[in-house]
């Protein structure tokens, strides 16, 4: 069910003595690919791939939150791509061949002053230190090679909680990928951080709005590193000014991170639009007249006010010549089943056939995928979509059947109700006359929890009755 789905947890787990003293926490996990960092600049010019990715990961966060559960930290770096069936089947050797080999690097010391080498080769090696390092493994060479599957797990729910019980503390998610209510947080009365608005499953919705940025355009639309006004800038540019209750925690933040020597914020909330003459909220990062500098200079670039649309209307610059770029799609056209293999670097010859080295995407979705993303990108969490929606977007409207979609569901949530028993004694029984047993037996054992809450620490799941991705 979990593998249905895109989503993958540890099969199992086991302590080890770890030295000096304690001990370490082991985790067996399925073996999987690399991660999604870097897919757009491998695969971000076939549209066609692009949509298969992007609709798994929407899946996969309707499942999670149809199921109770909020990620919490939903970004690239946690998802992987499945392998073929054929690593399945490889030996260690030949795996270990896939992967580049093992490099192994000798660890020494350095002798200390007034030491000899002598001296300190009679001395005990330190039980703390290893003998040797082992480098990474190289997981972009599985891609190079043919061996990832498009199919994609997501992983790493060490920060997840219940949708049942928004969380009033920080994730820890990167800046780039967090919410306006993960990026700017208050203090309680004792002094520690938390946040303004709880977070919950929309929080997550946001996350992934950034990351089907990433995955399709390459472009981080807010920040792509810690630093929160570059961030507050660009969120105010795709969003409008920064409202209550975050603009006044940030002017709280700003005054005590730059004090009075910082760049100042807007010190006024309400301003006369130049334009217009009417009242309108100021933005905070920008004096209004800034504001719409930043939007006509964004304008004459490219045509758009919009920063979103701007960025796609310039173009994927990718980094594959148009003789690979096109092997690459001509790949997946053919076969469907695994990532299309590739190598970097041309001959010579090659080079001179190729008029345009590094050819640009343009796209022609423009009005489309920037209506998703901004639909996504909402000040506050009620106003943004659910997951179900996203998938009903016309972007993804040739992977979406709500019929089936709606049937599949209905399915997945009577499965979970049940036991594993009457699921094997359901496959044996011909279908009209299963369809009335298998709702005898819903009801009979209704009662009985959801497997799945086992797998989350015991904690209840929702129904539909109140869950929120429903509402």
């Amino acid at each position: 069910l979990l593998s249905k789905h895109h989503v993958t947890l540890p099969t199992e787990h086991f302590w080890l003595p770890y030295q000096p003293k304690g001990t370490h926490l082991c985790f067996i996990t399925p073996c999987l690919g690399p991660n999604l960092g870097s897919f757009c600049a491998f695969y971000g010019h076939v549209t066609d791939l692009v949509k298969h990715v992007c609709f798994q990961l929407v899946q996969a966060l309707y499942f999670l939150h149809q199921k109770g559960l909020c990620h919490g930290d939903f970004r690239p770096a946690n998802i992987l791509f499945c392998l073929t069936e054929e690593v399945e089947k490889m030996g260690d050797d030949e795996l270990v061949a896939a992967l580049g080999g093992v490099q192994i690097a000798k660890l020494s010391r350095i002798p200390p002053a007034n030491t000899t080498k002598r001296d300190m080769k009679e001395k005990e090696w330190p039980k703390e230190l290893p003998r040797y390092l082992i480098g990474q493994a190289d997981m972009i060479k599985l891609i190079r090679g043919g061996w990832c599957s498009p199919s994609v797990a997501v992983i790493d729910f060490g920060v997840s909680y219940p949708v049942t019980e928004p969380t009033g503390k920080g994730t820890g998610i990167p800046l780039g990928y967090a919410p306006p209510e993960e990026a700017i947080t208050g203090r309680n009365q004792e002094g520690k951080e938390e946040t303004l608005v709880k977070l919950g499953p929309k929080s997550d919705v946001w996350s992934l709005g950034v990351t089907l940025a990433e995955l399709a355009l390459d472009y981080f639309p807010f920040a792509d590193s810690s630093d929160k006004l570059y961030g507050v800038k660009n969120m105010e540019l795709v969003m409008g000014p920064i409202p209550e209750p975050f603009r006044s925690e940030f002017r709280t933040w700003y005054k005590g991170v730059w004090g009075p020597d910082g760049t100042a914020l807007q010190d006024v909330d309400m301003v006369t639009d130049p334009e217009t003459g009417k009242s309108v909220l100021s933005p905070l990062s920008f004096s209004i007249k800034r504001w719409k500098e930043e939007k006509q200079y964004a304008k004459e670039e490219s045509g758009y006010e919009d920063p979103i649309r701007s960025k796609m209307s310039l173009g994927l610059e990718t980094l594959h010549t148009k003789r690979s770029g096109a092997a690459i799609e001509a790949q997946w056209a053919r076969d469907k089943t695994k990532l299309p293999s590739y190598t970097w670097g041309q001959t010579e010859e090659e080079e001179e056939m190729d008029d345009d080295q590094f050819p640009t995407k343009k796209f022609d979705d423009i009005e489309v995928f920037s209506d998703l993303l901004h639909s996504i990108f909402k000040w506050m969490p009620e106003d943004r979509v659910s997951t179900a929606e996203i998938m009903a977007h016309p972007w993804f409207k040739d992977r979406y059947a709500p019929s089936l979609d709606t049937k599949q569901e209905d399915v997945v949530s009577k499965l979970s109700q049940g036991t594993i028993g009457i699921i094997n004694v359901m496959a044996g029984i011909p279908f009209k006359a299963g369809n009335f047993l298998f709702r005898m037996f819903s009801r009979v054992f209704g009662i009985f929890s959801n497997p799945l809450r086992f797998l989350w620490g015991g904690r209840s799941c929702t129904n539909r009755s109140n869950d929120l991705e429903a509402q």
